[in-house]
């Protein structure tokens, strides 16, 4: 692993764990693929979720419970919905594909509600 979580550290903005997170998921958010470096509004939406819950009993601790997200998906989309309600596994990338696979849902919802309002207010 390169010295890029130790260098980001140093700037005094980043905890060098936080830091390594996001190495880990390329500094993409692990559940929509948006990338934070793209742009202001994108670097300022960066979170740190925990995959399962703590309040479903997920590890608070643990890196293997701790995803980067967007806030969109970590508070807009996802929430505090459990993963595990859907994945019969431990296994941290099933649980993020079960993560994407709702929020993908959630999305769907969404824009399912954006029509009905674009039609109301644009005829």
């Amino acid at each position: 692993m390169s010295d890029i979580p130790n260098l980001l550290a140093k700037t005094g903005k980043w905890h060098v764990n936080t830091a390594w997170l996001s190495q880990r998921a390329g500094h993409k958010c692990e559940y929509c693929g948006l990338d934070f470096f793209a742009s202001v509004s994108s670097y300022k939406s960066f979170q740190i979720d925990h995959i399962v819950p703590v309040s479903k009993g997920g590890d608070p601790d643990s890196n293997d419970n701790k995803a980067v997200a967007c806030k969109t998906c970590n508070v807009d989309l996802k929430s505090r919905w459990n993963p595990k309600d859907r994945c019969n596994s431990d296994d941290r990338n099933q649980l993020i594909e079960a993560v994407r696979s709702y929020i993908k849902e959630r999305e769907l919802f969404y824009l399912a509600e954006i029509q009905i309002m674009k039609k109301i207010v644009f005829g």
